[in-house]
């Protein structure tokens, strides 16, 4: 098993949240929220799952104000 396992995990968590939590998201121009395609889809050898279409979003920044 890999001794940086744990480290890269929580390295990605830490950036994610970041992301989240620093900008607000809204959709592409001209996509609706019912134009979401939450299907999946399989590689034909892997274990992974993807989105049949990708998920385009754009971010705003996010002003804070303490």
């Amino acid at each position: 098993m890999c001794p940086g396992i744990y480290m890269g995990t929580t390295t990605v968590e830490l950036g994610l949240a970041n992301m989240l939590y620093c900008f607000d998201w809204k959709l592409s121009e001209g996509m609706k929220e019912e134009d979401i395609n939450m299907e999946e889809t399989t590689g034909s050898f892997s274990i992974t799952v993807s989105k049949n279409t990708s998920l385009d979003l754009v971010p705003l920044k996010v002003f804070f104000f303490l």
